[in-house]
Protein backbone atom coordinates (compact mmCIF):
# COMPACT_ATOMS: atom_id res chain seq x y z
CA UNK A 1 0.00 0.00 0.00
CA UNK A 2 1.47 3.46 -0.81
CA UNK A 3 1.02 6.10 1.85
CA UNK A 4 -1.42 9.45 0.98
CA UNK A 5 1.37 11.59 0.34
CA UNK A 6 2.51 10.00 -2.41
CA UNK A 7 -0.38 9.24 -4.14
CA UNK A 8 -1.31 12.84 -3.80
CA UNK A 9 1.76 13.41 -5.44
CA UNK A 10 0.77 11.22 -8.54
CA UNK A 11 -1.85 12.40 -9.29
CA UNK A 12 -0.86 16.07 -8.69
CA UNK A 13 2.27 15.65 -11.11
CA UNK A 14 -0.32 13.97 -13.77
CA UNK A 15 -2.99 16.64 -13.93
CA UNK A 16 0.21 19.43 -14.06
CA UNK A 17 1.29 17.13 -17.26
CA UNK A 18 -2.63 17.72 -18.50
CA UNK A 19 -2.25 21.38 -17.69
CA UNK A 20 1.04 21.84 -20.11
CA UNK A 21 -0.82 20.36 -22.79
CA UNK A 22 -2.73 23.60 -23.23
CA UNK A 23 -5.79 22.19 -24.15
CA UNK A 24 -8.27 24.77 -25.69
CA UNK A 25 -12.01 23.46 -26.30
CA UNK A 26 -13.76 25.30 -29.30
CA UNK A 27 -17.25 26.08 -28.56
CA UNK A 28 -18.49 23.55 -31.07
CA UNK A 29 -22.45 23.21 -30.43
CA UNK A 30 -25.29 26.10 -30.33
CA UNK A 31 -28.54 26.45 -28.21
CA UNK A 32 -30.73 29.36 -29.52
CA UNK A 33 -27.99 32.54 -29.35
CA UNK A 34 -25.77 30.44 -26.64
CA UNK A 35 -22.68 28.91 -27.90
CA UNK A 36 -21.43 26.11 -25.64
CA UNK A 37 -18.88 23.17 -26.18
CA UNK A 38 -20.67 19.66 -25.92
CA UNK A 39 -19.92 17.41 -23.62
CA UNK A 40 -19.12 14.13 -26.15
CA UNK A 41 -16.60 17.05 -28.05
CA UNK A 42 -14.76 17.70 -24.76
CA UNK A 43 -14.35 14.26 -24.28
CA UNK A 44 -13.70 14.12 -27.71
CA UNK A 45 -10.69 16.72 -27.12
CA UNK A 46 -9.01 14.93 -23.61
CA UNK A 47 -9.53 11.41 -23.63
CA UNK A 48 -6.84 9.97 -25.59
CA UNK A 49 -3.95 12.39 -23.41
CA UNK A 50 -6.60 11.35 -19.94
CA UNK A 51 -5.79 7.37 -21.01
CA UNK A 52 -2.30 8.01 -21.82
CA UNK A 53 -1.94 9.22 -18.39
CA UNK A 54 -4.03 6.42 -16.74
CA UNK A 55 -6.56 9.56 -15.42
CA UNK A 56 -9.99 7.52 -15.21
CA UNK A 57 -12.86 10.11 -14.97
CA UNK A 58 -16.42 8.84 -13.81
CA UNK A 59 -19.65 10.04 -12.86
CA UNK A 60 -22.56 9.27 -10.45
CA UNK A 61 -25.81 10.06 -9.21
CA UNK A 62 -25.42 10.34 -5.33
CA UNK A 63 -27.60 11.49 -2.56
CA UNK A 64 -26.39 13.37 0.26
CA UNK A 65 -29.19 13.81 2.90
CA UNK A 66 -31.99 13.31 0.77
CA UNK A 67 -30.30 15.80 -1.95
CA UNK A 68 -29.53 13.94 -5.41
CA UNK A 69 -26.23 15.30 -6.52
CA UNK A 70 -23.74 14.81 -9.61
CA UNK A 71 -20.83 13.66 -8.51
CA UNK A 72 -17.57 13.65 -10.96
CA UNK A 73 -14.19 11.90 -9.72
CA UNK A 74 -11.26 11.62 -11.74
CA UNK A 75 -8.61 8.98 -10.33
CA UNK A 76 -4.98 8.01 -11.00
CA UNK A 77 -5.15 4.72 -12.06
CA UNK A 78 -1.43 4.18 -10.57
CA UNK A 79 -2.17 5.17 -7.50
CA UNK A 80 -5.35 5.21 -5.15
CA UNK A 81 -5.90 9.26 -5.10
CA UNK A 82 -8.85 10.51 -6.68
CA UNK A 83 -10.64 13.86 -6.52
CA UNK A 84 -13.99 14.58 -7.03
CA UNK A 85 -16.74 17.35 -8.02
CA UNK A 86 -20.63 17.80 -7.34
CA UNK A 87 -23.11 19.93 -8.21
CA UNK A 88 -26.48 19.23 -6.97
CA UNK A 89 -29.70 18.31 -9.70
CA UNK A 90 -32.76 20.32 -9.21
CA UNK A 91 -35.55 18.52 -7.52
CA UNK A 92 -38.87 17.42 -9.05
CA UNK A 93 -37.46 17.27 -13.25
CA UNK A 94 -38.87 15.19 -15.95
CA UNK A 95 -36.88 12.04 -16.99
CA UNK A 96 -35.46 14.18 -20.23
CA UNK A 97 -34.73 17.68 -18.06
CA UNK A 98 -33.07 15.72 -15.58
CA UNK A 99 -30.61 13.89 -18.73
CA UNK A 100 -29.89 17.19 -19.72
CA UNK A 101 -29.27 18.69 -16.82
CA UNK A 102 -26.69 15.63 -15.68
CA UNK A 103 -25.12 16.33 -19.33
CA UNK A 104 -24.58 19.80 -18.16
CA UNK A 105 -22.91 18.91 -14.80
CA UNK A 106 -20.59 16.26 -16.02
CA UNK A 107 -18.92 18.96 -18.63
CA UNK A 108 -18.98 21.60 -15.81
CA UNK A 109 -17.12 19.00 -13.03
CA UNK A 110 -15.32 18.27 -15.73
CA UNK A 111 -13.84 21.57 -16.49
CA UNK A 112 -13.35 22.46 -12.75
CA UNK A 113 -11.44 19.11 -12.04
CA UNK A 114 -9.49 19.23 -15.18
CA UNK A 115 -9.04 23.12 -15.44
CA UNK A 116 -10.02 23.00 -18.64
CA UNK A 117 -10.09 26.08 -21.00
CA UNK A 118 -13.20 26.84 -23.22
CA UNK A 119 -12.37 29.53 -26.01
CA UNK A 120 -14.16 32.55 -24.82
CA UNK A 121 -14.75 32.09 -21.32
CA UNK A 122 -13.50 34.82 -19.99
CA UNK A 123 -14.64 37.33 -22.63
CA UNK A 124 -18.12 36.48 -21.87
CA UNK A 125 -17.84 37.92 -18.30
CA UNK A 126 -15.95 41.13 -19.39
CA UNK A 127 -18.61 41.05 -22.60
CA UNK A 128 -21.82 40.37 -20.02
CA UNK A 129 -20.27 43.04 -17.65
CA UNK A 130 -20.11 45.54 -20.07
CA UNK A 131 -23.07 45.19 -21.52
CA UNK A 132 -25.34 45.26 -18.60
CA UNK A 133 -23.36 48.94 -17.42
CA UNK A 134 -24.32 50.39 -20.87
CA UNK A 135 -27.70 49.06 -20.35
CA UNK A 136 -28.48 50.43 -17.18
CA UNK A 137 -27.09 53.38 -18.17
CA UNK A 138 -28.75 53.72 -22.00
CA UNK A 139 -31.24 51.56 -22.46
CA UNK A 140 -33.01 51.95 -18.72
CA UNK A 141 -35.83 54.09 -20.36
CA UNK A 142 -36.06 52.05 -23.11
CA UNK A 143 -36.81 48.97 -21.70
CA UNK A 144 -39.99 47.58 -20.52
CA UNK A 145 -39.57 47.04 -16.31
CA UNK A 146 -39.33 43.04 -15.17
CA UNK A 147 -41.94 43.05 -12.68
CA UNK A 148 -43.17 40.53 -10.12
CA UNK A 149 -45.77 39.53 -13.03
CA UNK A 150 -43.03 38.75 -15.26
CA UNK A 151 -41.34 36.70 -12.31
CA UNK A 152 -44.07 34.44 -11.65
CA UNK A 153 -44.57 33.74 -15.41
CA UNK A 154 -40.90 33.41 -15.94
CA UNK A 155 -41.44 30.63 -12.74
CA UNK A 156 -44.17 28.78 -14.17
CA UNK A 157 -42.11 28.76 -17.48
CA UNK A 158 -39.34 27.17 -15.94
CA UNK A 159 -41.20 23.63 -15.05
CA UNK A 160 -39.84 21.01 -16.98
CA UNK A 161 -36.63 22.89 -18.36
CA UNK A 162 -33.30 22.78 -18.41
CA UNK A 163 -30.67 24.08 -15.75
CA UNK A 164 -29.17 25.34 -19.23
CA UNK A 165 -32.44 26.82 -20.72
CA UNK A 166 -33.07 28.41 -17.91
CA UNK A 167 -30.02 30.44 -17.12
CA UNK A 168 -30.27 31.16 -21.35
CA UNK A 169 -33.96 32.29 -20.68
CA UNK A 170 -32.68 34.53 -17.91
CA UNK A 171 -29.52 36.15 -19.69
CA UNK A 172 -32.26 36.86 -22.29
CA UNK A 173 -34.42 38.68 -19.53
CA UNK A 174 -31.74 40.89 -18.78
CA UNK A 175 -31.14 41.71 -22.45
CA UNK A 176 -34.72 42.99 -23.02
CA UNK A 177 -35.97 44.25 -19.84
CA UNK A 178 -34.81 47.08 -16.89
CA UNK A 179 -34.70 44.40 -14.35
CA UNK A 180 -33.77 46.00 -10.61
CA UNK A 181 -31.16 44.89 -8.39
CA UNK A 182 -34.18 43.45 -6.14
CA UNK A 183 -35.39 41.71 -8.81
CA UNK A 184 -32.01 40.48 -9.99
CA UNK A 185 -31.66 39.05 -6.86
CA UNK A 186 -35.27 37.72 -7.09
CA UNK A 187 -33.93 35.62 -10.16
CA UNK A 188 -30.75 34.38 -8.38
CA UNK A 189 -32.33 32.91 -5.58
CA UNK A 190 -34.91 31.40 -7.34
CA UNK A 191 -32.68 30.00 -9.65
CA UNK A 192 -29.86 28.59 -6.64
CA UNK A 193 -32.97 26.83 -5.38
CA UNK A 194 -34.39 24.52 -8.33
Amino acid sequence: MTDSTTTTQWLKAKLFEFQKLWIVIERNAKWYNYKYSSYDYIREKIWIKLNKLKILVSHKIQDYWGILYLETTISDMESDDSQTSAIPIAQNLTPQSMGSSITYYKRYNLGALLNLIIEGEDDDWAAAEKKTTTQKKADSTQKPQFLDANFEKFKQWTKGKTLEQITIQKDEILAKYTVSDEMCKKLDDFLFNL
